[in-house]
């Protein structure tokens, strides 16, 4: 897997929170990014929920607290990634957007490429709260359930 990070723009707190969160996941070091979590972190919390969501889609389903987070990086690993390259990091007030593009196969041995953003939010500790990818939903959906 290759994966690359440029020099973002971030404040330094959460600049240091996203390098760091970003360079466990590419060690494989989930037990060290959970750290970087609050207890009660969210991901792809929203309302209404993405169609991927309601759909019961492995990664872009809703999921509360590091517990269920974790989940979602067991998820990940049933995957082959081939690749995971940050693009750029954006970030104001307590948020940053963390635009990647990813390479991989899902279960379904479906290899699909895709720009992603992935949202975040921080407490005023520095921790990530909260989590969303922004993606092409159709096209991660076709490549988890060929069969719909």
């Amino acid at each position: 897997m290759s994966t690359s990070t440029p020099a973002p723009a971030v404040p330094a707190s959460n600049l240091t929170t996203l390098i760091a969160i970003y360079e466990a996941f590419g060690r494989g070091d989930i037990p060290s990014l959970l750290g970087l979590l609050s207890d009660d972190v969210s991901f792809e919390a929203s309302e209404p929920p993405s169609t991927a969501a309601a759909a019961g889609h492995p990664l872009l389903s809703v999921r509360q607290g590091k517990g269920e987070v974790a989940g979602f990086f067991t998820e990940v690993g049933r995957c082959e990634l081939h690749s995971f390259d940050i693009l750029h990091m954006f970030s104001g007030d307590g948020q940053a957007a963390v635009h990647v593009r990813i390479d991989l196969t899902t279960p379904a041995g479906i290899r699909i490429v895709d720009d992603e953003m992935h949202r975040w939010e921080f407490d005023d500790a520095g921790r990530a709260v909260s989590m969303k990818h922004y993606a092409d939903t159709a096209k991660h959906l076709a490549a988890w359930f060929p069969e719909r």
